[in-house]
């Protein structure tokens, strides 16, 4: 019986945001953060990076946020009651 041997390839995490890029570039510098890790990094993430990314559960809540906002301009019609307020007074 023999075994099957893969090359594993080691997927590699480039920065996600400016914000994440500094982070680390200050722990590299601390020497909490390997400085070559940090390099590979840089030299890995694109040019254009956004300043910060946002987590699933904020995008998630400002989706919500803004239906219930478009729903409820529609809802709210500037009917007029057929009964006017100087009866119940």
């Amino acid at each position: 019986m023999g075994f099957f041997y893969t090359q594993l390839t080691i997927c590699t995490m480039a920065f996600k945001s400016k914000a994440q890029q500094i982070k680390l570039a200050g722990l590299a510098k601390a020497g909490k953060f390997s400085q070559k890790t940090y390099d590979r990094w840089a030299t890995e993430s694109p040019a254009a990076l956004p300043e910060r990314v946002e987590t699933k559960a904020k995008l998630a809540k400002k989706k919500s946020q803004r239906y219930v906002e478009q729903n409820s301009k529609k809802e709210s019609s500037p009917l007029k009651s057929p009964v006017s307020s100087k009866a119940f007074s």
